[in-house]
This record gives structure tokens, sequence and C-alpha cells, in this order.
């Protein structure tokens, strides 16, 4: 069946060389999840350095020493296509028509509600200009796209806020609980209930990205 709920529920066994019956691969298993512990951090430290502005060589450095106004069309063309053609598109809908697991997102680990939510979230933190981490010393505040919006139309400002606060709601209501199935699940064809709460994420996110795109009006 879809899911199964197996992702994640690997014994520990699977790493002792002495037991179970692929005792022989326990070393190259855990060899293999160090180097991908470090092909993590180290793709991970790239993209932190490439926002160093500490480095005039980094792409932060570039990007705000730059034309403000060719900045600020690349934040507003990156939420209108994350929005519609990547997330609900390509993310959603193709996964939502085929009813197949391998469409989903995220469909060896069943991490694709947490992707979802994390895409949902990333994309209102642009545009309040805030970002919360896991150690609130690196908690970033500042201006975003919002307070620009706002400027030019508040009525149209307070009605994308609305918008992305919907489908970041969408979002966190495809995780997974002891009464909820899991992604892969609320995408098979016949669970209408399921498919419903995925399409209707789809729906917000497709008018998100269209009033994004009435601030270039």
């Amino acid at each position: 069946p879809p899911s199964a709920h197996l992702p994640g529920q690997r014994s520990y066994t699977d790493y002792l060389a002495d037991k179970g019956p692929h005792a022989a691969h326990a070393d190259r298993r855990a060899q293999y999840l160090r180097l991908l512990g470090e092909g993590l951090i180290d793709d991970l430290t790239q993209v932190r350095d490439a926002w160093d502005l500490s480095d005039p060589s980094s792409y932060g450095s570039k990007f705000v020493a730059g034309d403000s106004s060719a900045a600020i069309e690349k934040i507003l063309r990156g939420m209108i296509t994350l929005s519609g053609s990547e997330f609900a598109g390509e993310r959603l809908q193709v996964a939502l028509d085929s009813g197949d697991q391998e469409d989903e997102h995220s469909c060896f680990s069943d991490n694709t509600h947490r992707d979802m939510v994390g895409d949902a979230k990333g994309i209102q933190n642009v545009w309040r200009g805030t970002y919360a981490a896991l150690d609130s010393a690196n908690d970033v505040s500042g201006p975003g796209v919002q307070a620009l919006v706002e400027e030019l139309d508040p009525a149209l400002a307070a009605e994308i806020g609305a918008q992305i606060a919907k489908s970041l709601q969408l979002a966190e209501a495809l995780r997974p609980t002891p009464t909820d199935p899991a992604f892969d699940e609320l995408i098979s064809r016949g669970n209408t209930a399921g498919n419903a709460k995925v399409q209707a994420l789809i729906d917000s996110l497709r008018v998100q990205a269209k009033l994004l795109e009435r601030v270039y009006d």
C-alpha cells in the first residue's frame, strides 16, 4: 500500500557488524550515511557562504550592491514562480494527477508534508521580511516585500498577505497525524477527501501567484 509508514523504521542492527542477516554490509551502510552527512554539510555551507555579506565576492553582497529595482524584480519573480509553477504545479499537481507515490516530492523519505510547509513558510518569510531560526540569536527581521507593496497598494498588500497565510495553513493541514494519512495516501486515487486537501492548496497557491503578479501592474 502507499506509504505503509515505513520510512525511517530501519533497525539499529543494520549497523551492527555481528548481527542480522546482512551484517557484512553494516560498515558500508555506516560509511554511506557518513558520506551523505558530509555532503549535506558541504551543500548547506555553500548556501550559507553565498549569502555572507562580509565577503564582497559572495552572491549576497553582489545582490545587495546591485540595482534595487532589478533585485526586487528577482525576488518577486522567485515568489511567483515558486508559488505557481513549481509548488502548485511540479510538486503538487503532478503528484495529484498521477496518484502515484513516485511523483510526490520526497517519495523515499515520506517528508513531502514538511517540504510543502517549508515552501509555504519560506514565501511568507520573504513577504514579511522575517525569519525565525532554530537559535533565536540568528533570527532575521527587516522590511520585506510586504512593506514595499503596502506603500504602493495597501489593499493589495492585505490581500496578498491573507492569501499567503491561507496557503501556509493549507500546507500545514497536509501533516499526517494518528488519524490523518501521509501525503502519498492523500494523493491516492479514490481518496476523495485527501485529494481535496491537496487540491485546495494547489488552488490557493495559484491565486497567490496571480496576486503577486499584480504587483507588476
